[in-house]
């Protein structure tokens, strides 16, 4: 280690991530199922604690009971993992599971497991559809041909 001006340094970079990263062995191994069954509030005192509970879908929450925090991250960033299968177990997660599982995974992970999930949202338009392009004609202001500026104002 290096000295700064009284504190001390890592001298590398590995060493730096790892003293900044807080120890997750325990919550790698701690399994979706005790999370479940022990909450952290108790839910005959607290109406959100409960109004998880009574919305966990038991039957899709079944497959993942037998699996660790760790597991269950990597089944969320399976390539055989999908759309469909995400659906089915969005209502077998409780937000204590999510947050477990978000703390363990990357940046890159999130991302991977975010982009499996299609939200089509249709209002005028449809929004979150895979190869749909914009219409051509949607950058052209009315009129179908591009504003210019006069001279000197941009």
């Amino acid at each position: 280690m290096r000295r700064n001006r009284g504190t001390s340094w890592p001298a590398s970079r590995p060493a730096l991530n790892g003293s900044a990263s807080p120890p997750r062995s325990s919550l790698r191994t701690s399994g979706s199922a005790t999370i479940v069954d022990q909450p952290l509030i108790d839910p005959d005192h607290d109406e959100v604690s409960r109004l998880i509970l009574d919305t966990l879908d038991e039957g899709a929450f079944r497959p993942l009971r037998s699996l660790t925090v760790g597991e269950f991250r990597e089944y969320l960033v399976d390539d055989t993992t999908g759309n469909e299968e995400l659906r089915h177990i969005r209502w077998a997660v409780t937000p204590e599971v999510a947050a477990a599982v978000a703390k363990l995974m990357s940046n890159k992970d999130l991302v991977l497991a975010a982009g499996k999930v299609r939200n089509v949202t249709r209002c005028r338009n449809t929004m979150g559809q895979r190869g749909r392009p914009r219409h051509p004609r949607a950058a052209e202001p009315p009129g179908g041909r591009p504003r210019r500026h006069p001279a000197g104002r941009r």
